[in-house]
């Protein structure tokens, strides 16, 4: 919105200052006097304007067009910049702007060729072992993953069903997105607090990201619910 504001803004200077060039013109062809009044004395060329409004009408017209193309871009602009200050008296982040959505994409681009070349380094596919109940970690991963919470809170299921779905969470590494840390569960991409769900012998099993640390290369999973 603020380029574009700018650009109104610009588009409207060049067309009134082509229309006061105009108006200079039809003003020396009345005479020199005129002429230089409507350059060089105040309000001379609105005198000019009243004078000879048939020869004034047009460029006038012009440098009008050009005024309202400016001042819808100092709008537009204006309405740009009050947005990022009442988000910062709200306390909220200012509005993302184009720049930084770019930003943000690239780097999410470049973590996912990243992961794609380092799951190609280690043979395609990362091996996940089972990850066992009450916090064992990933055998011969590389991702650490654990598991908390109570089987009997979490669902009917019991202490091995619960054991057998974990060993289908299949964490192939990390990603970072902005200032998030994205998982790669399952061939999907899960952030911290997000849930997700697999189905073992016809129920199903949910799971919540309770925590990531990326330098450590580790993962806790909550158990949540298990359900037919």
């Amino acid at each position: 919105m603020e380029m574009l504001g700018k650009i109104l803004m610009g588009l409207g200077n060049l067309i009134a200052f082509i229309g006061n060039i105009w108006l200079l013109v039809m003003a020396g062809r009345q005479g020199c006097g005129w002429g230089l009044m409507a350059a060089l004395v105040p309000f001379g060329n609105i005198v000019f304007i009243v004078k000879f409004w048939e020869e004034a009408k047009k460029p006038f017209s012009t440098i009008l067009l050009g005024l309202s193309f400016m001042a819808l871009g100092f709008v537009v602009s204006g309405t740009s910049a009050f947005d990022t200050i009442m988000a910062a008296r709200r306390g909220g982040p200012p509005p993302v702007t184009q720049q930084e959505l770019n930003s943000r994409f690239g780097e999410v681009a470049q973590a996912a060729r990243e992961l794609q070349e380092a799951q190609k380094a280690g043979g395609g596919q990362a091996a996940q072992a089972p990850a066992a109940a009450g916090g064992r970690s990933s055998g011969s991963s590389a991702v650490t993953v654990s598991v908390s919470g109570q089987e009997g809170e979490a669902g009917g299921a019991g202490h091995a069903e619960w054991g057998e779905a974990q060993a289908l969470l299949r964490v192939s590494g990390f990603m970072k997105a902005g200032a998030n840390v994205m998982a790669r569960v399952n061939d999907k991409l899960y952030g911290l607090g997000e849930t997700l769900t697999v189905s073992h012998r016809g129920r199903e099993y949910e799971f919540r990201v309770k925590r990531m640390d990326r330098e450590s290369n580790s993962i806790e999973f909550e158990r949540v619910a298990s359900r037919p």
